[in-house]
Order: C-alpha cells, then structure tokens, then sequence
C-alpha cells in the first residue's frame, strides 16, 4: 500500500482474473489480440468509463497523446514521400511498443 509520490495504491477492476484471463477473453470479443493498452483500460477503469486512480489515468492520457503523434508522423513521412497517406493504424507491435515506453516513463518519475 504504497504512497506512489501521492498517487495511492495502485488498483485495478479483473478481481479474481489474471490479467491473462482478461486478455483471452478480449480476444474472443474483438476477433483480434487486444494490444496491451487496450487490455489496460479494461483493468484500469470502472464501468462507468472512470480511472480507478489518477496514475491509470495519466498513464492513459500520455500513451493517448504519444500514439496521436506517433500516427501524425507516419502520415507526414508518407505524404512526403508520394502525396498520399495510408498508413492511418499502428500494428499490434508499434501500439504495445508506445504503451510500454509510457509505463516505463512514468514509474521513471
């Protein structure tokens, strides 16, 4: 029951089921592997759509804005290259890349 630089302790909402459970689960619904951010928000959120801590919050909010500019900068090389843009998803690799690359960070803090 850590402090967390006045964060709180951290929480989720899967009770009894592993995050793997979750995960599973997740993909039977969506058809697809859910990328970790996505497996993320449905352990870190309420059913009313609310963070159950401000930290899962700001975790999701910077992944948001990374993955946002991250699109951007694809969009931008590849209308530089020929005019055109086609690349409007990231892969399952570059989407759980950027998600890491936020937790890491902000644990880092």
């Amino acid at each position: 029951m850590s402090d967390r630089n006045g964060l709180g302790p951290h929480k989720h909402v899967s009770g009894p089921k592993s995050f793997l459970q979750v995960e599973q689960e997740m993909e039977v619904e969506l058809g697809r592997p859910p990328t970790i951010g996505e497996v993320f928000i449905r352990t870190h959120t309420k059913k009313d759509g609310t963070f159950v801590d401000r930290k899962a919050q700001e975790i999701h909010e910077a992944y948001l804005k990374n993955k946002a500019a991250k699109l951007a900068a694809l969009q931008e090389n590849d209308e530089q290259d020929d005019g055109n843009s086609r690349q409007s998803e990231l892969s399952q690799e570059e989407d759980d890349e950027i998600f890491l690359q936020v937790v890491v960070l902000s644990f880092a803090l």
